[in-house]
């Protein structure tokens, strides 16, 4: 719905947008919801309805560089509705607008609670987590908020076992400030402080939307259900009980630095148990590759982070042919290239490649073209190296490329 709405407000200039949600087929399963967003913006031809839906496709290279983006977005949708039991479509005209339409079977329930910024969070369930998982962590940014001497030694001893960056806040004023000054990941919580304890520090922290998914979690020694609802009421995400566990610890910061807690918090579990990815080694300790980021912005759905690094893998010699297309004069197709390689980067979260290739783009559509045959040198430099890492961790994974692997795209 989010990319649907995002997509009308960004093709729309004037008019109007319409979303329309109705209920249909109920049953003991529950109910097939259709879900429309409606535009009056610049609409589509036939020929351009029939490219969408698929991964890295916009309609034309005149839109991609007038609006952006990287054609993804409608793709991914197209994988959850079929998840979720159903399927998407657009009905469009040019020049008149746009109907962009999904269906999701969902249960039916007598009242709904929805989440809110500063209102309480479900707290997700851990999925099957194990050390082979754990590599992942590696290099996490976490600010542990403690003022024990004691338990700040034994959680640095078992955050740093895995590679994990820690900073320590001594009080809930202390972190409030940290936040603001750097990019943590994660915020281990600590409820009973003096100056501030951690509810009134959670609560100011989340009163800054740059922070709002910032992950936030309990530690406790307290697990009655009224003192966790708290927690959640004040914005926590979830909490580790104290005595530290090693487990339960990694498998918290590891459910929500990759963004699976956010899913398993919003999907129901016959959804999650599909998103199931226990028995991938994603690859780590690549230069220029930020694994975690580039979960997050799949929800931790490792099938689907895979299937993006399948399809960026296979990708030529990116390079060899933006040179040619400078030095040739092709100004139009090296825009093209270089467009779709910052998109693809970004979906990977190989940010300095995705930098290159947006300065590239900069360059290009500039009075000097040739200007950007220095930093296509300087991309060279740096994705070839990155490919062949990715290519050699990558080579034992069945698949082709897609969007997402067979596996994930069946809906059973």
């Amino acid at each position: 719905m989010l990319n649907y709405l995002n997509n009308a407000v960004k093709f729309t200039e004037s008019g109007k947008i319409t979303v329309d949600v109705d209920g249909s087929d109920a049953d003991a399963a529950g109910i097939m919801l259709r879900c429309a967003v409606s535009d009056t913006g610049i609409g589509l031809t036939l020929d351009q309805q029939a490219e969408l839906f698929r991964p890295f496709q916009q309609a034309d290279i005149t839109i991609t560089r007038k609006f952006g983006g990287t054609g993804l977005g409608l793709a991914i949708s197209k994988q959850l509705a079929e998840l979720m039991g159903g399927a998407v479509g657009v009905e469009s005209t040019p020049g008149q607008g746009s109907t962009f339409w999904f269906t999701v079977r969902v249960e039916a329930v007598a009242t709904a609670k929805a989440d809110v910024r500063n209102g309480p969070r479900r707290v997700a369930k851990h999925k099957n987590i194990g050390p082979r998982d754990w590599a992942t962590l590696q290099g996490t940014r976490v600010l542990l908020v403690e003022d024990d001497p004691t338990n700040q030694a034994v959680a640095i001893g078992l955050l740093g076992a895995l590679g994990m960056v820690v900073d320590i806040a001594s009080d809930g004023a202390k972190a409030t400030d940290m936040v603001r000054d750097k990019d943590y990941e994660i915020v281990l919580m600590d409820m009973q402080m003096p100056v501030m304890d951690g509810l009134t520090a959670t609560r100011l922290i989340r009163r800054h939307e740059a922070l709002d998914n910032l992950p936030i979690v309990a530690m406790t020694a307290n697990v009655m259900s009224s003192h966790l609802d708290e927690c959640l009421a004040a914005g926590m995400c979830d909490f580790i009980s104290k005595p530290f566990e090693p487990g339960q610890l990694y498998a918290t910061i590891l459910k929500w630095v990759t963004g699976w807690g956010d899913t398993e918090a919003i999907f129901p579990p016959e959804i999650c148990a599909k998103f199931e990815s226990a028995n991938i080694d994603f690859p780590t300790g690549i230069p220029g590759l930020d694994t975690r980021a580039g979960l997050r912005l799949v929800g931790g759905i490792g099938e689907l982070y895979l299937g993006s690094l399948l399809s960026f893998v296979k990708q030529g010699d990116v390079c060899g042919q933006l040179r040619n297309d400078v030095i040739h004069g092709d100004i139009e197709s090296a825009l093209r290239k270089a467009h779709t390689l910052k998109g693809a980067s970004g979906m990977v979260a190989a940010h300095e490649i995705g930098d290159l290739a947006a300065a590239i783009e900069t360059e290009l559509g500039g009075p000097g073209p040739k200007a950007a045959l220095p930093i296509i040198d300087q991309l060279e430099a740096k994705i070839v190296p990155l490919l062949e890492m990715l290519r050699a961790s990558l080579g034992g994974v069945p698949g082709h490329g897609d969007l997402v692997p067979r596996k994930l795209a069946l809906t059973e």
